[in-house]
């Protein structure tokens, strides 16, 4: 009877140290952070931009999360580019690896305002946890073992280039507007950054219209240009409106590297021979006309809604004055306003497409206009009156059959 007894209690302990062991390892799969809501939310916004919408690979719907040493890096990918953040997380336990599906992530973070959020993330079944301050809030994520690398560049044949993140912004922001979104030439697909010996220059040009962006003080003694995608130049933009501080650029001629204090991007580049700029730019004009860029600008909008299908508005210019003019026969439409301007030359009238004018005038950082003509013909000069300091910035129009 004792014998019996004290093998059922042997039993009894055996049984309690595996369930011991069972619950410690289950807590010990539970990897656990804490982090600002409003810090992660604006992480994954500015990285989800990368995801694709018609994704061929599935895997590129997800966000990788990954936490090392209480540092959180999140990745986003579309097979071209791939951008990563990190943000300094709270209370981190232990390391893990996993993929969050980027819309779900994305839906939730932003509404929930700017408070603590606790992360408890089961490494075996992957689910995960978030704990707000008044709730909680469940998702089911995947291993990241198949998640894809980014591309490593060639250190052999990799340039180097800094810049200021105010500089990258407006050479950005002064030429993405230009670029082509046709296919069929993929060149003109992105802006094209020219390192010469007399600056380094911003284009963007679809054949129509051209943007040039001239940093004068940035020179090289060694040549070298890449284009950056019109996509990546998009996401880089908005990426850098936060930043501050020295951006770092690598690139080898097949593939980008920039790297900012808080984001990491890889990039495929477009490969090709961009057109030659410098040759379409007009450098003698014969007539000229200063006029006021924002009521330009906003007289084109309200007069190109008269407008026939071709979006053709003409301008008139004479002494003193510009008049603008549209209209639509088959809808027995027209409208037509006139501006004073700084006139110069003899008189013409010239047709140009709406869109392209109101998208160069928007972009032009100046408060007056200099616009510079040969003829009906040949492409016009769109300059601001008044120049940055060691910038200079270069638009060109070709104009419409009349």
């Amino acid at each position: 009877m004792q014998l019996f007894v004290n093998k059922k209690l042997l039993i009894l302990s055996f049984v309690a140290c595996r369930l011991n062991a069972s619950t410690t390892k289950q807590l010990n799969d539970i990897m656990k952070f804490t982090c600002s809501s409003a810090q992660l939310a604006e992480r994954v916004q500015v990285i989800s931009r990368v995801l694709g919408n018609k994704n061929t690979n599935p895997v590129f719907n997800f966000l990788y999360f990954s936490i090392k040493e209480g540092v959180l890096t999140i990745v986003g990918s579309d097979g071209d580019t791939s951008l990563s953040g990190t943000l300094q997380v709270d209370d981190a336990e232990g390391n893990v690896d996993i993929l969050l599906l980027g819309n779900q992530i994305c839906a939730i973070l932003p509404k929930l305002g700017d408070q603590p959020l606790t992360f408890n993330i089961d490494e075996r079944s992957y689910s995960v946890e978030i704990t707000t301050m008044g709730g909680k809030y469940n998702y089911i994520g995947q291993s990241a073992a198949e998640y894809p690398q980014a591309k490593q560049l060639d250190a052999a044949r990799t340039v180097e280039l800094s810049l200021d993140v105010a500089t990258l912004q407006k050479g950005i922001a002064h030429t993405a507007f230009a670029t082509c979104d046709d296919e069929l030439r993929p060149v003109m697909q992105g802006i094209y950054v020219d390192m010469t010996p007399d600056g380094l220059n911003f284009v963007a040009t679809d054949a129509r219209q051209l943007a040039l962006y001239q940093i004068t003080d940035k020179t090289f003694s060694e040549p070298a240009s890449f284009i950056l995608p019109g996509k990546t130049a998009n996401t880089l933009k908005t990426l850098l409106a936060k930043e501050q501080g020295d951006v770092r650029i690598y690139f080898d001629g097949s593939a980008l590297l920039i790297q900012t204090a808080n984001y990491r991007m890889v990039a495929r580049l477009i490969e090709g021979r961009f057109p030659n700029y410098k040759a379409v730019i007009p450098q003698e004009t014969v007539m000229s006309a200063i006029i006021d860029t924002d009521g330009f600008k906003m007289a084109f909008d309200r007069v190109s809604l008269c407008a026939s299908d071709n979006n053709l508005v003409r301008m008139r210019f004479e002494d003193g004055r510009v008049s603008l003019l549209s209209q639509d026969i088959d809808f027995s439409l027209s409208g037509e306003e006139s501006l004073p301007c700084q006139f110069s030359g003899a008189g013409i009238e010239i047709g140009v497409k709406a869109k392209y004018m109101t998208g160069i005038l928007q972009n032009l950082p100046s408060d007056q206009v200099e616009i510079k003509l040969i003829d009906a013909t040949r492409p016009m000069l769109l300059l601001p009156v008044t120049q940055a300091e060691n910038t200079k910035t270069t638009m060109l129009l070709t104009p419409m059959t009349l």
